[in-house]
């Protein structure tokens, strides 16, 4: 898990005052092979019940994944097997909502009403009056957080349990941020949006998928992890990794 977080950072790492390159691509990209067999790891154990609970609670009292969406190597223009796995560790955490999901993107909404309503009723006042259907969408709810200050949006966080720097287990805010490359603000909104923001429900993302795979995945070339290409030939067949249970 160290590093998998050690992957924030500026686009730039890697490179002298002068732009060229200081010899740690290699490294890099040793780097990047081992945070994917991490990350490998990670979605395993959240796909078992009884290591899931204590994976999430890692995960959550860290905010990993918003660092590593936040991440230089997640935001990259040229998507690879790392932003997929992060991807899958997104939908992974995130509550769903609707018919079939069990209604913690709601009541994690009411959460954060109420507690609006009672510290920050004039600046966040769209918010405490909204439908737990808006707060819950990250577009809706982005544009009304910017209006925040940075100190109502920490505070907020703060007394959600989401941040705290004055724990000493836990990275601060902004330690986390030049970490991830970023202003503190815009980690602070991420994590606020990340925990209240609802996923697509599974049965809508069943319908809306193909019955049977198509080229773009069984010829995707980041479909394949690191390090399972046969050496010599070409001509070996290897089989796809956890396809997905929607083409079964």
């Amino acid at each position: 898990m160290a590093s998998v977080s050690a992957l924030g950072g500026s686009s730039d790492d890697g490179r002298d005052g002068d732009g060229r390159d200081g010899g740690d691509g290699g490294r890099a990209a040793e780097l990047a092979g081992h945070a994917s067999k991490c990350m490998e790891l990670v979605l395993d154990l959240l796909s078992c019940p009884q290591t899931r609970p204590c994976v999430l609670s890692y995960l959550d009292a860290h905010n990993v994944s918003v660092r590593l969406a936040l991440s230089a190597a997640y935001r990259s223009s040229s998507p690879g097997l790392l932003r997929r796995q992060v991807d899958m560790l997104i939908d992974s955490e995130r509550p769903g909502d609707g018919a079939d999901g069990d209604g913690t993107a709601v009541r994690r909404a009411h959460a954060l009403q109420k507690l609006l309503h009672r510290h920050h009723r004039e600046e966040a006042g769209e918010v405490v009056f909204a439908g737990a259907g808006r707060v819950s969408d990250p577009k809706w709810l982005g544009e009304r957080v910017a209006l925040w200050t940075e100190g109502t949006l920490y505070d907020v966080c703060r007394r959600l349990r989401l941040v705290d720097d004055g724990d000493p287990s836990c990275l601060a805010t902004d330690a986390a941020a030049a970490q991830a490359g970023c202003s503190r603000r815009d980690l602070l909104a991420s994590v606020l949006l990340y925990r209240h923001s609802a996923r697509q429900g599974d049965a809508s993302v069943l319908s809306s998928s193909p019955l049977y795979p198509t080229e773009s995945v069984l010829w995707d070339p980041h479909g394949l992890p690191p390090g399972r290409v046969a050496d010599g030939g070409g001509d070996a067949s290897l089989s796809l990794p956890k396809m997905g249970a929607r083409f079964l």
